[in-house]
């Protein structure tokens, strides 16, 4: 007596979807590559290592270069974990077209600004203020092109 074991059929939906480790995989090692540099870096003297790359420099220039590279590796690995949250718990559904595709990729490149400007301040290439600055006059852009656009609705076009 032979009986055959017939597999349920797949949902046609199941081709989508995408596992947790296909979701955070990258980023998990992007995490294995920012910590293991971070605690290479942090525990034994930076100092040493940019000793032996970068001899021309004095000691109080290396050692405001250690800082930086430290603020840095800080905050990649914040970033990281970041990165590695916002891939847990996005939903798992992948088809082409849907909203939680798209809120996906919106948020990975508010997270890739967020950690770019963030480590342009950490290094001090940008002053904390230029960011506000920014920050500000994009805003005040915005709102003016909003009330504008507002004006033109109610007023109509103006003559000239």
């Amino acid at each position: 007596m032979s009986t055959t074991v017939t597999k349920p059929k797949p949902h046609p939906w199941d081709k989508h979807r995408e596992p947790l480790f296909q979701r955070v995989i990258s980023t998990v090692i992007a995490m294995i590559v920012t910590h293991t540099l971070f605690f290479y870096w942090w525990p034994r003297n930076g100092d040493e290592f940019i000793r032996s790359l970068l001899f021309a420099y004095e000691d109080s220039d290396r050692q405001i270069l250690v800082d930086k590279i430290r603020r840095v590796l800080r905050v990649l690995c914040i970033c990281c974990y970041l990165f590695l949250i916002k891939g847990v718990i996005r939903p798992n559904n992948g088809r082409k077209g849907m909203a939680q595709k798209q809120l996906n990729a919106f948020f990975n490149g508010v997270l890739s600004v967020i950690t770019i400007v963030s480590c342009l301040i950490s290094s001090g290439i940008i002053d904390i203020y230029t960011v506000i600055l920014f920050v500000c006059c994009g805003t005040l852009g915005i709102l003016l092109g909003r009330i504008h656009e507002l004006l033109h609705e109610v007023y109509g076009p103006a003559d000239e």
